[in-house]
């Protein structure tokens, strides 16, 4: 079952991704954006790490972000192999989305 946590802050959003991973953790999305409507957009296999993402971030951005999006991916098929193509969120047109089911 996958879980999807927002927030303005980073840290709030980062607590609300944690307790979703208790949900599963097939795969992990991330998207951040700032006020000129610059993007940071992160999709892998597994878990991320805090002080990781959190550097990405904020080394990527020109100014300071004002939105956090982080989805964890818990396919009900275990089989399906990892690709960046089927982990949220993902761009569609001038769209970001992420999903649940």
């Amino acid at each position: 079952m996958c879980g999807i946590s927002g927030s303005s802050s980073f840290d709030k959003a980062w607590d609300l991704y944690e307790l979703n991973l208790k949900r599963g953790y097939f795969s992990s999305g991330f998207l951040a954006f700032d006020e000129k409507d610059n993007v940071v957009l992160k999709r892998q296999k597994g878990c991320f790490e805090k002080e990781q993402i959190r550097e990405e971030i904020f080394s990527n951005l020109t100014t300071t972000p004002e939105y956090f999006l982080f989805h964890s991916r818990a396919p009900t098929n275990s089989k399906q192999p990892f690709t960046t193509d089927n982990c949220h969120p993902f761009n569609f047109d001038c769209f970001y989305v992420a999903h649940n089911g």
